[in-house]
């Protein structure tokens, strides 16, 4: 099935995601750092890499996805080389934000997890506990 890219050339649609940071290995991998909040990326759909102001859509090899903490290792199935994988170091890269996967509710109370809280007497009211 062809998609239509004309939805990914809109830059309000998007959220960026990580930027590259480095090559990995000689065919074509690379290593991007996340943004927070750490979005998982959806190897279905194609990311789109700044390269020179234009948003160009790169679709990943999805047996390549590796996450370790804030990173994630991959390889692009149109990067075979080392030469093109590090042509694209320090190039930011974009998700159609519709295709992310943001529970704001749980983001919310993942921020409070553990907190305290107190009454204006100081007594306890009791610990967010997630």
């Amino acid at each position: 099935m062809k998609q239509k890219l004309n939805k990914y050339l809109d830059r309000g649609n998007l959220t960026k995601i990580a930027t590259i940071y480095n090559y990995l290995g000689s065919n074509g991998g690379v290593v991007l750092n996340l943004e927070p909040p750490y979005l998982e990326i959806i190897t279905e759909e194609p990311v789109l890499v700044d390269i020179d102001g234009y948003l160009v859509p790169f679709f990943i090899d999805e047996d390549t996805v590796f996450y370790n903490k804030k990173t994630v290792s991959l390889r692009f199935t149109s990067v075979k080389t080392q030469k093109s994988a590090s042509s694209l170091i320090g190039r930011d890269v974009y998700a159609l934000t519709e295709s992310l996967d943001i529970d704001e509710e749980e983001e919310d109370s993942f921020e409070y997890e553990g907190y305290t809280a107190y009454d204006h007497h100081n007594n306890l009211l009791g610990v967010i506990t997630g």
